[in-house]
């Protein structure tokens, strides 16, 4: 139902990235703290959008629970390509992924109906894990848009 996401390694070609490495600050790269502060920044960003005009709306999806990577992207195939089932204008989707089986972060970035998964920094020893996404759009209907990231939890 739509195109494949892409997802890739973020600036990972360098030998020091091996198993248990942590990003540096080289072209390419977020610093930890930077991915970090995400969530902060896109709820700043999501308010922010909401001043230039009222019928804009942003809701915020969480869980700390590990969420399936391809169930996410068939929420997000949905979420912006499937018309008939939702009315939503979709603007603008921001999130940090806690992924199933995966030692680092995931960051979900959508514009319209073009999106991109990217694997970023490991998570740091003791780091609460969880996923943060930002909907920013018209006619948003936050009950179903939580359903279905529900949906999107591992098994």
């Amino acid at each position: 139902a739509g195109a494949p996401a892409a997802v890739e390694e973020a600036g990972c070609s360098h030998l020091h990235h091996g198993p248990g490495s942590t990003c540096s600050l080289e072209v390419g790269h977020r610093p930890p703290s930077r991915v970090r502060s995400m969530t902060h920044d896109m709820e700043h960003s999501a308010a922010a959008a909401r001043l230039h005009d009222g019928g804009i709306q942003t809701i915020t999806l969480r869980t700390s629970k590990p969420l399936d990577l391809e169930k996410f992207k068939s929420f997000m195939d949905r979420l912006l390509w499937d018309r008939e089932a939702h009315p939503e204008d979709i603007y603008r989707v921001k999130g940090l992924l806690q992924l199933e089986g995966e030692d680092k972060k995931a960051v979900v970035q959508a514009v319209y109906e073009l999106y991109n998964i990217t694997h970023t920094c490991a998570w740091a020893p003791g780091e609460a894990r969880s996923s943060t996404v930002v909907v920013i759009g018209r006619h948003l209907k936050q009950a179903l848009l939580e359903t279905w990231f529900n949906e999107c939890v591992a098994a």
